[in-house]
């Protein structure tokens, strides 16, 4: 039973009863195999996790916690995985890490060796994701011999000093680094010259956030890494390659930068549009890691200004608040378009235009089978630009339901060649993915969306 699946049936009346037949569940599946280190013995109590790369939206590539599942190995290295839904799934293998958030500085010239540690290492023997093999699971059935023999790698050291904006030391500031790839981390705490040292860190590409306590304490008690800022908010956010040791890292902290920009209607001012509220913000990218950034939208006032605040680094601007009748034309950076692309914040930046326009796109339409009876259906409608079905506006890429009765609608799509597909079910956290509107764009009805055009399309339903 596919819990995704437009709920679709006749309806039942009051004190009566209806035979829907048997519920059949589907078993699950097993991956199994065996963790060895470099020279050939077992791994003991090593983590695995097969894990399914999904799409919670369109743009959006991560690992659902959902749809992870993890085992460890017993005394031989051996591991088992059960209960795995039916796909296509990649398996790792990690160690517990020793580290933990270390809050008291470590005094430079105490340092310990250059550790050696197991990296986490994917089927079937590398470091690199990109170089993972997948491994197909099907309903019931096991999936043997995925053995993995884990690598052994140089755990670095990075070493430096924190400073704010003025050029002072940044005196008891959290820096937390952590892997991209592992999501191992650690974090300490700056001493009163802003000096630190943080031990055991995994090489490739790591993220450095730098914030004060009071900040990592909010941190904490909501669970985001997104903050309202005060006077004191200075932060820092870098991504670092982590090829050995580094030393003399400088970390400067910064309290951002104002944005300051205007919105237009149908190049008019939003005050010529009674009751609109409209906000405007500055998000970090999703896909590069964590960033611990001040967050606050900006209200657009009645003359169409705003000023963002504490905005620093790359950022999307976005816009929210927007009624039915209107839809983003575009965002432009004294003329340059950033409509779909980050801008680098590295100063005081003015002349950010929005654009927004009261001619609406519209697409409608009914799914049927080969018959010609309507049904119900997932629907999925995705630019014929296959560039951009992983930008991170989501404006390209989008799903609906059909019912039988009302149809699809698609709202607010940017003028341009789309493809749609009206498909059995929408799978969860697999319907945008690349490989599927791959596949599908082979199948799909490829149409052209004029600016304010409303389109009406009939779709035979795409079955496997």
């Amino acid at each position: 039973m596919d819990l995704t699946a437009p709920a679709v049936g006749p309806a039942l009346k009051a004190g009566g009863a209806q035979d829907r037949g048997d519920l059949r569940l589907t078993r699950g599946g097993v991956i199994a195999g065996r963790v060895t280190d470099s020279r050939g013995d077992p791994v003991t109590e090593a983590t695995v996790f097969a894990r399914q790369v999904t799409y919670p939206e369109p743009g959006r590539r991560t690992i659902s916690s959902l749809q992870t599942r993890s085992a460890l190995t017993n005394d031989l290295g051996e591991y088992r995985v059960y209960g795995l839904r039916p796909g296509v799934y990649y398996v790792s293998a990690n160690m517990p890490t020793a580290e933990r958030s270390n809050l008291n500085a470590v005094p430079i010239g105490q340092l310990a060796a250059t550790a050696m540690g197991l990296a986490m290492t994917h089927f079937p023997s590398t470091t690199i994701e990109a170089e993972a093999q997948p491994v197909a699971v099907t309903a019931g059935e096991q999936s043997l011999g995925i053995d993995i023999q884990m690598k052994s790698i140089p755990l670095a050291r990075i070493s430096g000093r924190v400073i704010d904006s003025a050029g002072r030391p940044g005196a008891d500031m959290v820096v937390m680094i952590a892997s991209f790839q592992s999501g191992r981390g650690t974090s300490v705490r700056t001493d009163h010259q802003g000096a630190f040292t943080a031990n055991d860190i995994a090489p490739g590409e790591n993220m450095v956030n730098v914030v004060t306590v009071r900040v990592m304490e909010v941190i904490g008690a909501s669970g985001t890494a997104r903050f309202e800022p005060d006077e004191k908010s200075e932060f820092f956010s870098r991504q670092v390659n982590v090829t050995g040791d580094i030393t003399g890292f400088v970390a400067q902290t910064t309290a951002g930068f104002d944005v300051r920009g205007r919105v237009l209607i149908d190049g008019g001012r939003p005050s010529d549009e009674s009751g609109v509220k409209l906000s405007i913000a500055a998000r970090p990218p999703v896909n590069e890691g964590p960033v611990f950034v001040p967050f606050v939208p900006a209200e657009v006032l009645a003359d169409g200004s705003f000023v963002l605040r504490n905005v620093a680094d790359r950022r999307f601007i976005s816009i929210s608040g927007l009624p039915s009748r209107m839809q983003l034309a575009g965002i432009t950076v004294n003329g340059r378009d950033v409509t779909d692309d980050p801008v680098d914040v590295t100063g005081p930046l003015a002349g950010v235009e929005v654009r927004l326009t009261t001619r609406t796109t519209t697409v409608t339409g009914t799914v049927k089978d080969r018959e010609g009876n309507a049904v119900p259906a997932g629907v999925i409608v995705f630019s014929e630009d296959r560039r951009l079905w992983m930008n991170e506006s989501t404006r390209f890429v989008k799903s609906a339901s059909h019912t039988v009765a009302g149809g699809f609608t698609f709202s607010r799509l940017p003028p341009g060649r789309y493809f749609v597909a009206g498909v059995d079910q929408l799978e969860e956290g697999q319907w945008a993915s690349p490989e599927n509107l791959e596949r599908l764009s082979r199948l799909a009805t490829l149409f052209t969306l004029g600016e304010g055009e409303t389109k009406t399309l009939a779709l035979t339903v795409i079955r496997p």
